[in-house]
């Protein structure tokens, strides 16, 4: 990304992005003997806690709550790199995806 040439300088140009933890993580705590954190028990609270703006389809629906205190939505904005970066990814044959729903990575 480009060097933010602004007062405050590259931490100015800084937007946050929600993403949950790996489910492969919260699976893996629960194999190691941790009952109650496999991402499928975890999910309930990441839905209660999020109060989703964004697009909503038929693959992601189950992976977003509404009325909790976090707002989530879509990002409203991008610079051009990013969708050069996404393009990018298209052309290695990944899909642009929501990183909180049924994977983590485009497939």
């Amino acid at each position: 990304m480009p060097v933010g040439r602004v007062l405050g300088g590259s931490s100015t140009l800084n937007w946050m992005m929600y993403v949950r933890g790996n489910r492969r993580d919260f699976d893996n705590w629960a194999a190691m003997g941790n009952p109650g954190w496999s991402y499928a028990e975890v999910l309930h609270y990441f839905r209660k806690s999020e109060n989703y703006l964004g697009t909503r389809n038929e693959a992601t629906v189950e992976f977003h709550g509404r009325g909790g205190p976090l707002t989530v939505d879509d990002k409203l904005w991008a610079p051009p790199l990013t969708e050069a970066i996404l393009q990018a990814g298209k052309e290695l044959g990944f899909q642009v995806i929501d990183p909180n729903g049924p994977e983590m990575i485009g497939k």
